[in-house]
């Protein structure tokens, strides 16, 4: 029932955000989406492995340091061109300071409620839920980064596995983790397409 609770909470800014264009579902739909698949991923607590793996994920993902380690070892190893790794830092630093600095604030989404205890290493954040910030930077890297250096294919199975941490850890409703995934890869075409 908490992580109904958390679900069944409106945005603050749901009008405003739907006015902007922000937002181009209806709410009870995504709600809806919502219960269900978090229905489905198993809680926290009942294998202390799978958790121990999805916080280890989500610490992967912290600010994006490992989309910025990525990018330098493509640089250093000569499957990006000065250009490109400094096009990429460029653009997964924008998007991190564009996905949590503006469309966040635009969007006050509550974070899910944990229905059991998190597990040790487990930082809840207090910012907007909405989108997921590290999916929207996996998403970006993997098809930015992963597309100039040809390592796309491990770099989405890690974006992938990222955004499930998110929604096993309770730290995110999954249509936070899709607009994330959505953004990210949004931008990593644009950007890809400029270059």
């Amino acid at each position: 029932m908490a992580c109904g609770q958390g679900v069944n909470s409106v945005w603050s800014s749901a009008a405003a955000a739907t006015k902007l264009g922000l937002v181009p579902i209806q709410l009870p739909d995504a709600l809806n989406v919502d219960r269900t698949v978090m229905g489905r991923v198993p809680q926290t607590g009942k294998s202390i492995w799978v958790d121990r793996i999805a916080v280890t994920l989500s610490k992967i993902g912290e600010v994006s340091a490992i989309w910025f380690a990525l990018a330098v070892i493509g640089f250093l190893t000569n499957r990006l061109s000065t250009r490109e790794a400094l096009v990429c830092v460029i653009a997964m630093t924008s998007e991190w300071v564009l996905t949590n600095r503006v469309v966040k604030h635009q969007l006050h989404r509550p974070r899910p409620t944990p229905e059991r205890n998190d597990p040790k290493g487990v930082r809840r954040p207090t910012s907007s839920s909405f989108p997921s910030g590290h999916s929207s930077a996996s998403a970006l890297a993997a098809t930015l980064v992963g597309w100039l250096t040809g390592w796309w294919p491990p770099m989405a199975l890690l974006a992938l596995a990222i955004g499930w941490s998110r929604i096993h850890l309770r730290v995110h409703y999954p249509t936070d983790v899709l607009a994330g995934w959505i953004w990210g890869f949004a931008l990593g075409l644009g950007v890809l397409f400029v270059v």
